[in-house]
């Protein structure tokens, strides 16, 4: 849609080569932002991976540390002492 003032003429784009070369460039530079979003696809689909992987493993990191700090408490209670920290 072309913006028009009542009582001249509507510039068409043959009458204004500047005109012409900033639409080229437009064009130009949506076709590659769609490029580069196309291969930012597969990279964002591997990155959802691996942060779900990261968030399994540390969810079972911190498992293991519960499971680890209650056997340190039990051997506590039987009078052993903590062998992993030093004086």
């Amino acid at each position: 849609m072309a913006l028009v003032c009542h009582g001249s003429p509507t510039p068409s784009s043959a009458a204004n080569p500047a005109t012409d070369d900033l639409e080229a460039t437009v064009s130009r530079l949506k076709g590659e932002i769609d490029g580069i979003d196309e291969e930012l696809q597969p990279l964002k689909e591997a990155r959802a991976e691996l942060d779900e992987e990261i968030e399994d493993l540390e969810y079972r990191r911190d498992e293991v540390q519960e499971h680890l700090d209650e056997a340190k408490e039990q051997l506590e209670l039987f009078g052993f002492e903590n062998q992993d920290e030093e004086d």
